[in-house]
């Protein structure tokens, strides 16, 4: 399309397009309309004058000629027939034959009149008011005949005179009318097309400020595309179609920018995700291709050396097992994995996680479950992946708590206001408050990291342990939250996770 005709393809152009053809269309109907009433009334009223003038003729003719046996042709001249007045052109007597006998400009005579058929002169014979013929269409106008018959009527004075048969035709043309018809077109036309060029200024001045608002959305629009979002305040805010429009676009582009910022949070945290599981990963392999080389350098060959090596080793292998499996899982629930969600008691899961737990323990710790409430816990969910979760909050307690006898984990289960909660509370030296809010990190292992007791190391971890828990729990609906407050009676922390889930009866 060439630029200079794309312009036309604009809303606002087809809108004005639009109005501007239905205001010229009503405006030709109206004219129309107009043209054709007064077109009826003028024929109307000269037509009524005709039938008038006609019948005051027969009556004056059949006065004069039958009563007081006057000629036709001296009548013609004593009667005032009014002839080229503008209603009457002509006037003309015939026989019945159709042959004039009389004419008021005395032509034709004893000639067949040209403008009838003969055919119609007898059926007129009896009727006693004028018929109207219509003539052919001359260059001033139309033309109109009147046809009367001048028979006598049986209640005339001169009932007993004898005439011969004879008709009275009066022809009369519409050039004033034609012309006052063509004076009048030309004034409408001038009305319409004024009124025509007006209403399309008109037309183009409202289009443009109805669509104003639009051009304010257009720009607006064009800046947010190229990723100005601020400029979505320019949008137009009226209570009109435009308005609630804008009013989307502005709610769609608040979403747009949290979901931007959420993706670039995403991809930042998958960024870090990624480099610290090639960290992690590279960690365990770097050492056993450590040990490999020491063993090929002749490590292998002092049984007391290659047993502690291919002891790290193991351990090394084992740990980049647990990380596998660990980011394993958690991919798969972050890919929206489908659960084996069943009816199941919290007390049940709760048990076996406990009895689990107790295995674990090594150093004589104290663990045990406690119910707050009498009610039934059910919930649905996937009990292997709950279990899981309270053996991985479990094993937190463990690694992160207060080791040996005096050390003491518990589980205690209640419901509340139609929900399940199950806190794995431990006594230790609880979390920094540093690192409270980051806990649930993905390989995060604190700033403040506790060392195990005789050691400089710290504890042993992935850093993935309550991501896992933390996914677990969100994928059954349902949160997990940690708190570290000072113990009642001063001398240690307490560390309490609570997890919430919706109660099923």
């Amino acid at each position: 399309m060439p630029s200079w005709l794309r312009r036309f393809s604009s809303l606002r152009w087809r809108l004005a397009l639009v109005y501007i053809a239905l205001f010229a269309l009503f405006a030709f109907l109206i004219s129309l309309f107009l043209y054709n009433t007064a077109s009826t009334l003028l024929y109307a009223d000269d037509q009524g004058k005709l039938i008038q003038h006609t019948t005051q003729l027969k009556a004056l003719l059949i006065d004069e000629v039958d009563c007081n046996r006057l000629p036709l042709s001296s009548v013609f001249k004593d009667i005032r027939l009014d002839v080229g007045t503008g209603d009457i052109d002509a006037v003309y007597v015939t026989d019945a034959d159709g042959r004039v006998i009389a004419s008021s400009n005395g032509t034709l005579l004893n000639r067949s009149l040209p403008y009838l058929p003969a055919s119609v002169f007898p059926a007129a014979q009896n009727i006693g008011t004028p018929q109207i013929f219509h003539l052919q269409q001359t260059a001033g106008g139309p033309v109109d005949a009147a046809l009367v018959s001048l028979q006598l009527p049986s209640t005339s004075r001169c009932a007993n005179a004898t005439t011969p048969a004879a008709y009275l035709v009066v022809t009369t043309s519409y050039a004033g009318e034609s012309a006052t018809l063509m004076r009048l077109l030309l004034l409408i036309g001038l009305v319409a097309g004024t009124l025509t060029v007006l209403g399309t200024v008109l037309v183009f001045v409202i289009t443009g400020f109805m669509l104003k608002p639009l051009v304010h959305m257009r720009d607006a629009a064009q800046a947010i595309a190229l990723g100005d979002l601020p400029q979505r305040r320019r949008l137009p805010h009226t209570d009109d179609e435009i308005g609630q429009l804008s009013t989307s676009i502005g709610h769609m582009i608040d979403q747009m920018e949290r979901a931007t910022t959420s993706y670039r949070s995403a991809e930042e945290r998958a960024r870090r995700f990624f480099s610290d599981a090639s960290h992690q990963l590279r960690t365990p392999l770097t050492s056993i291709y450590g040990f490999t080389q020491l063993l090929l350098r002749g490590a292998k060959d002092d049984p007391t050396t290659l047993n502690r090596i291919l002891r790290m080793m193991k351990n090394e292998a084992e740990r980049m097992s647990r990380l596998v499996n660990d980011l394993l899982t958690l991919s798969r629930l972050d890919e929206g994995r489908v659960l084996r969600v069943r009816y199941a008691d919290l007390v049940e899961i709760a048990v076996e996680a406990v009895e689990q737990a107790k295995l674990m323990a090594t150093d004589g710790r104290a663990i045990s479950l406690h119910l707050a409430s009498e009610e039934r816990l059910g919930v649905q969910a996937d009990v292997d992946l709950l279990k899981q979760a309270l053996v991985t909050l479990f094993d937190n307690a463990l690694k992160y708590g207060k080791q040996g006898p005096e050390g003491w984990i518990k589980l205690v289960l209640d419901r509340r206001d139609g929900l399940v909660i199950a806190q794995v509370i431990n006594n230790g030296d609880g979390i920094d408050a540093g690192d409270l809010p980051h806990i649930f990190d993905r390989f995060y292992r604190g700033k403040n990291l506790p060392t195990l007791e005789g050691q400089s190391v710290p504890v042993a971890g992935t850093g993935l342990g309550l991501s896992i828990a933390l996914a677990i729990v969100q994928a059954h609906q349902g949160d997990i939250t940690a708190s570290s407050v000072s113990a009642s009676n001063g001398d240690a922390r307490e560390t309490t996770f609570t997890i919430t889930l919706p109660a099923a009866d």
